[in-house]
């Protein structure tokens, strides 16, 4: 098989096993706690709020069972979810507008813009000058067996590392996802980081679409051209590939968690509040503690808007 065609295949089966767990894992609890002002971009949100529910399960899972354990657990319970939600109400998938289609295909021309330089060099591995998949890669490996607290890692270079309270700081939301996209496609984890990357990239752009919607309440056609201007800027684009996993669940998270922490802070409600805490705490599994001070800049500047 040609090489550039195998590595085309690679990713495009990576892709689509965690796009397919990304809704299977989001339709259930979107479709339950999506108020009725985030249900029009339901579509959307759905695959959002999935990359949220796998990473805070995991990292809930992973404290008494492994990756491979934690994620049957978590696909078999948010399908039986899904199918109740579907016989108590109804099939629920709201049909998108053109302006959502927009932020979704900007998405997709991101993610394939992201590949051509590897269908190009006819190579899967990253090709920025970076060392984090060499902290990553080998940590999603070792999650596939082991609980977070790798007590049956056998030794190693990197047992003393992941077995550090130091490393664990760190945030391993990335490397949760890294585990499950290589899991689910069987595919050596190695081949799973690029495609895992672009995919959160693509992502964040319809996630920027729900902010500007939501979260600013401007006009979907507005929301479609900010989506579009972040799609062609460079520096998200640049950060995933150089390898930055935390960088890319942020970028694509962030904006949402942002979104749908506004609409609970202005309409309240049970769902608005469970939806935020959520996407929230599965930001704050996936990044370094720091990131703490970019939600509390943020909280502040939302509670003042809303005050003044």
């Amino acid at each position: 098989m040609p090489e550039m065609l195998a590595v085309g295949l690679e990713a495009t089966l990576v892709i689509f096993a965690l796009t397919t767990a990304f809704f299977i894992a989001g339709y259930g609890p979107a479709r339950l706690v999506t108020s009725k002002e985030l249900a029009g971009s339901g579509l959307l949100l759905i695959p959002l709020v999935g990359t949220a529910i796998l990473i805070l399960g995991s990292y809930l899972l992973n404290l008494f069972v492994d990756l491979r354990i934690a994620t049957a657990t978590l696909l078999t319970t948010t399908i039986g979810l899904a199918v109740w939600s579907v016989r108590r109400d109804g099939w629920w998938l709201p049909r998108p507008t053109t302006p959502q289609l927009v932020a979704l295909v900007a998405g997709f021309l991101v993610l394939a813009t992201a590949l051509l330089p590897h269908l190009h060099n006819r190579s899967g591995a990253m090709l920025g000058l970076n060392i984090d998949e060499d902290l990553y890669v080998p940590l999603a490996e070792a999650l596939k067996s082991n609980t977070v607290f790798m007590s049956d890692m056998l030794d190693g270079p990197f047992q003393s590392e992941y077995q550090g309270v130091v490393n664990r700081s760190r945030g391993w939301g990335f490397p949760y996802l890294l585990s499950i996209g290589s899991i689910l496609s069987t595919m050596p984890t190695f081949h799973v980081y690029a495609p895992l990357l672009y995919l959160l990239l693509a992502m964040s752009v319809p996630s920027v679409f729900v902010f500007a919607r939501s979260g600013l309440q401007v006009s979907e056609r507005t929301a479609a051209l900010a989506a579009v201007l972040y799609a062609i800027h460079g520096l998200p684009l640049w950060f995933v590939s150089m390898g930055f996993g935390p960088h890319a669940v942020s970028f694509a998270l962030f904006p949402v968690a942002a979104a749908v922490g506004v609409v609970a802070l202005r309409d309240g409600g049970w769902r608005s509040l469970a939806l935020s805490s959520a996407i929230s705490a599965a930001l704050l599994v996936s990044y370094f503690w720091a990131i703490l001070a970019v939600y509390l800049v943020v909280a502040i500047a939302l509670v003042a808007s809303l005050l003044l």
